[in-house]
């Protein structure tokens, strides 16, 4: 499991390159999986500083909490056209989801037959998901 304490705001891009890594995914699957351009994606990830990161991250710890990234057990947010596409073809294999106006779209595409299901609570959907396992 990948816990990565957030210090700096600078290193929020390192992080996530990290994170990339772990997950040996490159950026452009990434920018597909997220429904963007990769332009706009590696140009956000080559920006050092986000003032409204910084902003965030500042009033946590003013809170008295911190910020930490936490592997998702493989259930991986993509795009709605991303997720239909996954639906329709069947691939790639994995566990999937997607919002949509307020609703969630559930995909379990890790078995021989593929289950699809939609949620209104974001929270029912991850334990629909642990529950399938």
């Amino acid at each position: 499991m990948l816990l990565i304490e957030v210090i700096n705001v600078k290193i929020a891009a390192k992080i996530i390159m990290n994170c990339l890594k772990e997950k040996n995914m490159k950026q452009r699957r990434l920018a597909v999986i997220m429904g963007e351009d990769v332009r706009n994606l590696n140009q956000q990830l080559k920006r050092l500083k986000d003032m409204k990161v910084e902003r965030f991250i500042d009033v946590l710890e003013h809170l008295g909490y911190r910020l930490d990234v936490v592997d998702n057990g493989g259930i991986t947010k993509v795009c709605k056209e991303y997720g239909d596409k996954v639906v329709e073809t069947g691939e790639p294999k994995g566990l999937f989801w997607y919002e949509v106006n307020n609703m969630f779209t559930a995909i379990d595409n890790t078995k021989p037959e593929l289950f699809c299901k939609n949620f209104c609570d974001k929270e029912e959907m991850f334990q629909w998901f642990q529950d399938s396992k």
